[in-house]
């Protein structure tokens, strides 16, 4: 029973690393429009002016996940603000808040923020994760 038990875990961890794979590529085919700017001519804003403006925009004093800058001139600048709340015992009450802005970096803009708490991948890697932790409860070993 214990082997038909673990063997539904793996195959469902299977899948569902199969599909979070692919995150890379359909998180940017859905976003093309904030992480693509049109207007690539002109110089770039300084990091301190967008991290600003980026600060308003989210209401916050900090940015947790920091921004993620790209050479390419066509891409716009993401910020990621992670909030979470450790005593909580599951995902939706662990995590706050998780917000990504899209900024022009061209001209401080914003292009969009978008609330990932309930996105679709995020959701596949809470599964994966609450997977791996039952099944390091089935069979204890030294990575406890």
């Amino acid at each position: 029973w214990i082997g038909l038990l673990t063997g539904s875990i793996v195959f469902i961890l299977g899948i569902t690393g199969c599909i979070y794979v692919l995150e890379p590529v359909f998180g940017n085919a859905f976003r093309t429009d904030l992480i693509y700017t049109e207007d690539t001519s002109g110089k770039r804003n300084s990091l301190s002016e967008i991290e600003d403006l980026i600060k308003e925009e989210l209401s916050a004093d900090h940015i947790s996940g920091g921004i993620t800058t790209y050479r390419d001139a066509s891409r716009s600048l993401k910020a990621v603000l992670y909030q979470e709340d450790p005593e909580a015992g599951t995902y939706f009450g662990a995590v706050k808040d998780h917000r990504t802005v899209y900024v022009d970096p061209n001209r401080p803009e914003n292009m969009g923020v978008v609330h990932e708490k309930y996105a679709f991948f995020n959701l596949v890697k809470c599964i994966e994760k609450l997977l791996i932790a039952s099944l390091s409860l089935i069979y204890p070993g030294p990575c406890q």
